[in-house]
């Protein structure tokens, strides 16, 4: 479901960082850009997406988050920590 208005950032206002991972094996998600990165953008919110996408390219040329690597289980720890 999709929220509009305020209804999304009183969402966004109860975390830290928009974590927007999709899987980047397809066409589809290397260049889509999901509704939550301007949603993130809007409310201020870091993000972590996945590496090798058209969104972590974005997120890293204007330093609005992380891209990861997403192909192990201990990709978060760098960022976490």
């Amino acid at each position: 479901m999709h929220l509009c208005g305020t209804d999304y950032t009183k969402i966004y206002e109860s975390f830290d960082v928009a974590y927007i991972i999709y899987p980047n094996e397809n066409i589809n998600a290397k260049i889509a850009v999901a509704n939550k990165y301007y949603e993130s953008l809007i409310c201020g919110k870091p993000m972590i997406v996945s590496s090798g996408t058209y969104l972590s390219e974005l997120v890293e040329k204007h330093k609005t988050g992380y891209a990861i690597n997403i192909d192990g289980k201990r990709h978060l720890i760098p960022i976490v920590e």
